[in-house]
Order: structure tokens, then C-alpha cells, then sequence
């Protein structure tokens, strides 16, 4: 796990020099300061978001524990793990569903207004096309999210991560080509469409009949209770989360609104690389989340400080 997540990293960051060619050759100043932009304001997810996909992770880990996954690529065990499994399935599965649809309702228009009342530049700049169909697109991955974080709960760590793998691979040749062909700012939407299916695409044909087994096994009294279980633990993760959007997220809509589209293009460069580089040091960290999930649920104290 942990080497394809390296590879893909390191990939990410090989590709995120050409990324930064590729969109100082294709975009104007103007139109690079929305391509980073776009981002940042859709960053605004996280509101909704609360961090819930990282929490779902490790409470599947802990279920988990008392399961085993088949040849059949189902899972079988305690049925009380199991039930309690599904509901959480479920439950994220409907958070994200409103998250998704606040994305639509909520973020892209406050998304509309921004660009309106900040933007006085270059009157071609064509984005609000683009800004609708990433905000879309966007919304359809954030489904997701959970969905992949409960399959990574569960252990297929590895094969999580060689899926972004061949996803980051195919991502970045998707983002050049768009923007060699003048794709302008359509370029990021035609991306996230692209990780959208590809994502969709691979869970259907890889755990399908996972989720398919999983969801029958709900019974209402064996399910995880979000107040009294989950909340304790998500809201200290929310507050986290929340807190980094204004760390790292909030530089290029100030940039975009006191010093213009050009300067707000030159810093989401800059974070770019820095995120780049700080993500291939997570990497040891992120992969070992499920695991030791599993060991704290068992009480293995002194094989998780191995």
C-alpha cells in the first residue's frame, strides 16, 4: 500500500512540474488565477463535509475487526459488526448525498457571486461554464469519498491506493490534453468529470457486490448511533478540518479579490508545490489508518506501537 501510494505521490508531484507548464502555456494570467481559484472556493465543502470520510474510515476499521473479507469479495463474520458496518455505509452514504447537493445549491452560487463582484479583468475570460460543470462534477466525487473511505476501513488498503495510482496517471494526461486542445478553464472540469467516473467506474466492478451484501445486513438494532458515537470523535476532526481551510484555502480568494486574477494564479501555484511535496510524507501515515484501527478495536496496544 504503502508503495503505491508512493509511486502515485511522486507521480503527482513529477506531473504537477508539467501541470504548472502546461498551464502557464495554455492560460492566460487571468485565467490561471480561476483555475486555482475554482478550488479554493469549492474548498468551502468542507463546511458540510466535517471531515465525516476520514471518521468513517476508522470506525469501519474497527468493525472490521470482527470480519473477514472472501474470495467472493464479500464480508462474513460477527453479524452484529456487520449490521453495525452497514448502517454506518448508510449513514455516510446520505451525508455525502446532502453534502453533494449543498455543493450544488449553496457553493456554486456563492461561487457566482464571487467571480462577479471581484473579478474587473479580461472580459474573455469564459468561466462560468466551466465554474457549473466543475461544481457538478465536483459534487458527484464528493459522493464517493465515503464509499472509498469505508473500502480503505476495511482493509483493501492497497487496493485503494494502486486505484489512484492508474487515477493520478490517467488524471494528469486528461488535465494536459485538455489544455493543449484550448480547453481554457474547462480543462479542471473535464478532470473532475474524469475522476468522477473513473472513481464510480472502479467501485462498481471492484466491490459492487461488497456494497451489495454489506447493505442487506443492516438490522435497527445493531447500528452506529452518530450523537453518542460518532460526534464525540468527528466534531475534534471538523474543527481541524475547518481550521486548514483557513490555513490553506482562503490565500487565493483574497489574492483574486484585493490583488486580482494574475496574483491570485501565482499563489495557487506556489501552494501547489508545497502541497506536493508535503503529501509524499503523509504517505506512511495515511496507509497505516486502517490497521491500526483494527489492532486498537482488538486491543493489540503493543503490536500497534510496533
Amino acid at each position: 500500500a504503502i508503495g503505491y501510494t508512493i509511486l502515485v505521490l511522486f507521480w503527482s508531484v513529477g506531473a504537477s512540474l508539467f501541470n504548472l507548464w502546461f498551464i502557464t502555456r495554455c492560460l492566460t494570467k487571468n485565467e490561471q488565477g480561476f483555475y486555482y481559484t475554482f478550488v479554493s472556493i469549492l474548498g468551502l465543502q468542507i463546511f458540510f463535509d466535517l471531515g465525516l470520510a476520514f471518521v468513517v474510515l476508522q470506525y469501519a476499521s474497527h468493525e472490521m475487526a470482527n470480519l473477514q473479507f472472501t474470495e467472493k469479495r464479500t464480508v462474513h463474520g460477527d453479524e452484529i459488526a456487520k449490521s453495525r458496518l452497514a448502517s454506518l455505509t448508510w449513514f455516510a452514504a446520505k451525508w455525502y448525498g446532502l453534502v453533494a447537493i449543498m455543493v450544488v445549491i449553496v457553493v456554486l452560487p456563492a461561487g457566482f457571486y464571487f467571480f462577479n463582484t471581484t473579478y474587473h479583468g479580461d472580459a474573455d475570460v469564459s468561466w462560468k461554464g466551466p465554474w457549473i460543470l466543475l461544481s457538478i462534477t465536483t459534487a458527484g466525487s464528493l459522493f464517493l469519498g465515503p464509499l472509498i473511505a469505508i473500502v480503505e476501513g476495511i482493509g483493501r488498503v492497497a487496493e485503494v491506493a494502486l486505484m489512484r495510482t492508474f487515477q493520478g496517471i490517467f488524471s494528469s494526461l486528461v488535465i494536459w490534453a485538455s489544455l493543449w486542445a484550448g480547453l481554457k478553464l474547462y480543462a479542471s472540469a473535464v478532470l473532475s468529470g474524469f475522476t468522477f467516473l473513473f472513481a464510480g467506474i472502479w467501485l462498481i466492478l471492484r466491490f459492487g457486490p461488497f456494497f451489495k451484501n454489506l447493505l442487506k445486513s443492516k438490522h435497527p438494532h445493531h447500528v452506529v448511533r452518530w450523537w453518542e458515537e460518532i460526534f464525540p470523535f468527528q466534531w475534534k476532526i471538523a474543527l481541524s478540518w475547518l481550521s486548514g481551510y483557513f490555513i490553506f484555502q482562503l490565500y487565493n480568494p483574497l489574492m483574486f479579490a484585493y490583488h486580482g486574477a494574475a496574483a491570485a494564479g501565482q499563489m495557487g501555484m506556489s501552494i501547489q508545490i508545497g502541497t506536493g511535496i508535503t503529501n509524499v510524507a503523509i504517505a506512511w501515515i495515511s496507509t497505516k489508518a486502517s490497521p491500526v484501527g483494527q489492532m486498537v478495536a482488538r486491543k493489540e496496544f503493543e503490536l500497534r506501537d510496533k
